[in-house]
């Protein structure tokens, strides 16, 4: 192989020589004839007509071109000059308060819009889910991460590119909210969220240590940490609120839960319809109808309030108040008023029907095998106030 190798280059090196040589003596038989033959006259001629076709050129160019261009320079030198007086008045409108402010809403926009994204991820407990499983499942994760620019639009949370983003952004947030007073108030709420979201990474993440038989209580504590740490930032932040109550009552610390919904109760108590408050009255009501002592009077008034401050919702949100109708129902069902918990699965059947989900339609079949085992009617029925069946007077819900 190397002979044959050589032997082609060698043949190559000869063909090149064959012509190359021709051309080089080709070459210097013209320039001979140019310099000292017969050429050197006629190289002459080519110059002197190449020169004076340059000085033509020339001539027409002074008097043709030269005069027009010496007049259009000043209009372009002018154009040039009111173009920056024309941006200067146009910026100088633009104070750099008021440009701070815009900057500041659109950034206060991304983040609402990140934190929607996140309430869309959360797995709600109700009828079809057990208020003790976690709330976060890390396949909704990503476009939360994505709307404020952290983590991979081609790897998944679980792989750790989110995490880590999140964890520097958290640090770097961290240091500048410290330095910045003008900024201050984004910067908190920034990093509020960033915490809310790394928390809802780690419940994910237990989440998934659960289903393959892990341990993941470390990473419900840490997630706790984070929530604790985007309330600390802002008492009010309902959504830190909700979520902590979850991993609560996913630890087996419903007490603990029922404080921080208590929390959400106080800030929106003055609020005639909130979605927050109707959420922390049904989770209220799980805790209260699934504890040690249950009150299922009690959790039936939660459950009625919620329904009574849920806002009007539009299109796939019609499931909140479809599922708390079932599960009013469920608790009407359970202390035996058929006739009741029939006219709850009704309205909450009508409101899955208007919902083109594979959620509503899941509810809708769940009600549809709970109406037939309160077909039948019952004492109960007859009377007329169930709210006190079997609990002692209670305090206004949100100091229970």
């Amino acid at each position: 192989m190397v002979l044959r190798g050589g032997v082609g280059m060698a043949s190559a090196r000869g063909a090149s020589a064959q012509f190359v040589l021709p051309l080089a003596a080709f070459a210097l038989v013209i320039a001979a004839w140019i310099v000292w033959g017969p050429g050197a006259g006629h190289f002459e001629t080519f110059s002197v007509w190449s020169i004076s076709k340059i000085n033509s050129l020339g001539d027409w160019y002074q008097k043709t071109v030269e005069g027009p261009a010496k007049l259009i320079a000043p209009l372009v030198t002018l154009m040039t000059g009111s173009l920056v007086i024309l941006q200067w008045i146009w910026y100088s409108d633009k104070k750099l308060f008021d440009r701070l402010h815009d900057f500041l809403q659109r950034e206060e926009k991304r983040l609402q819009d990140a934190r929607n994204q996140l309430r869309l991820s959360i797995e709600r407990p109700g009828p079809a889910r057990q208020f003790e499983q976690p709330v976060f499942l890390a396949e909704s994760l990503a476009r939360a991460t994505r709307e404020l620019g952290w983590g991979s639009y081609f790897l998944p949370p679980q792989v750790g590119y989110a995490e880590g983003q999140l964890d520097s952004a958290i640090a770097q947030l961290s240091t500048q909210n410290t330095l910045s007073v003008e900024r201050g108030e984004h910067l908190s709420s920034q990093l509020g969220t960033a915490h809310v979201l790394r928390g809802a990474l780690l419940v994910a993440e237990g989440e998934k240590n659960k289903r393959t038989k892990i341990d993941g209580r470390g990473q419900y504590v840490a997630a706790l940490k984070h929530f604790h740490r985007a309330m600390e930032l802002n008492r009010k932040d309902t959504d830190a609120l909700e979520y902590a109550s979850h991993v609560y009552v996913t630890l087996g610390q419903p007490e603990e839960a029922d404080k921080l919904l208590n929390r959400i109760l106080k800030i929106t108590e003055k609020d005639a319809k909130s979605l927050q408050r109707a959420r922390a009255l049904r989770y209220k009501s799980l805790i209260v109808a699934s504890g040690a002592q249950p009150r299922p009077g009690v959790a039936k008034r939660h459950l009625k309030e919620a329904l009574r401050v849920l806002p009007n919702l539009q299109g796939i949100d019609w499931i909140e108040e479809a599922e708390l109708h079932e599960m009013l129902g469920d608790r009407q069902s359970s202390s035996k008023f058929h006739r009741r918990a029939r006219a709850e699965y009704g309205i909450s059947r009508a409101i899955f029907a208007l919902i083109n989900t594979d959620e509503a339609r899941a509810g809708a079949e769940r009600i549809d095998c709970k109406l037939p085992a309160v077909s039948a009617p019952t004492p109960q029925d007859s009377v007329d106030d169930d709210d006190d069946e079997d609990d002692t007077p209670q305090p206004p819900v949100h100091l229970n």
